[in-house]
């Protein structure tokens, strides 16, 4: 089920094709549809790529329940994603 960050992209979408005082709903749809597949695209390569599958694997665990600030976790993975 889609969040509130694909209901507001998709909004935004369909407003920045629409433009100021626009009456098409043709480009709208358009924008919106863009939208989509700009927000759900790189969550479906990533998701078809072992090595990021690996790094996010990774990172909970670490910051979890090492109690390692956040942000280290999530550099170390993209780096061992990348090194991967």
């Amino acid at each position: 089920m889609p969040g509130p960050n694909f209901n507001f992209a998709v909004y935004l979408g369909g407003m920045a094709v629409a433009g100021p005082a626009s009456s098409y709903s043709i480009t709208t749809v358009i924008g919106a549809i863009l939208a989509s597949l700009g927000i759900f695209s790189p969550g479906i390569s990533i998701g078809q790529d072992s090595r990021w599958l690996v790094a996010h694997a990774c990172t909970f665990p670490s910051f979890e329940w090492l109690s390692i600030p956040p942000p280290i976790p999530i550099l170390a993975g993209g780096l061992a994603g990348l090194g991967w």
